[in-house]
């Protein structure tokens, strides 16, 4: 009943051991999902699954004109933080499994080291974030998120190509067009390049 019996160290060794293994296999678990995720949604795997897979985006991003830029709602350095945060979320579960007192079954008190500075927890976080498959994980996974905020990167991008049609002064340009006394066949090339143009886009 003490919780720190000699004759039950092994004991509770073998337990302190399952317990971080299943912590293991939870941050694995939930970092390869999420993963997973972000893969699935990727613009080449959601055209395959079809728009009747259930399968829709995880988050929605606006790209909006807001002459005379583009812009990007939310921006795309809150997105990564926010999904640099939930990965780091995912191995912080670990944080409030206390590790126990050598030899004991008993969860090891706080120590302060410093008045100002907070109590430090011995708790499974290190052992997990150290884990060499977990780090292989983060690393993929940052990877993937990089991967998905490039591609939304490229794509406003590719709109900067016709940035000249926002930032000129249409008014000036459309009025030294009617004084020319346009002919409907020079009404029609105008249309045409536009229309050619929003089909290549």
């Amino acid at each position: 009943n003490t919780g720190r019996s000699p004759q039950l160290k092994a004991y509770y060794m073998h337990w302190e051991k399952a317990i971080f293994m299943a912590l293991n296999d939870l941050v694995l678990n939930g970092l390869n999902s999420f993963v997973k995720m972000l893969h699935r949604r990727s613009p080449k795997k959601m055209e395959k699954l079809g728009s009747g897979s259930g399968e829709g985006p995880l988050f929605k991003v606006m790209v909006m004109l807001n002459s005379p830029e583009i812009v990007v709602q939310p921006p795309l350095k809150e997105v990564t933080k926010h999904l640099v945060h939930i990965s780091r979320n995912l191995v912080d579960c670990a944080s409030p499994f206390v590790r126990w007192m050598d030899g004991t079954c008993i969860e090891a008190p706080e120590q302060k080291f410093n008045d100002d500075d907070e109590p430090f927890v011995f708790n499974f976080y290190r052992d997990v974030a150290e884990n060499a498959n977990v780090i292989k994980v983060m690393l993929n996974l940052n990877h993937t998120i990089q991967k998905s905020v490039s591609g939304v990167n490229r794509y406003v991008e590719s709109w900067n190509k016709h940035s000249f049609i926002w930032k000129q002064d249409k008014d000036s340009i459309l009025a030294k067009f009617v004084e020319r006394n346009p002919t409907c066949e020079e009404f029609e090339e105008k249309l045409s390049k536009y229309t050619k143009m929003a089909n290549d886009l």
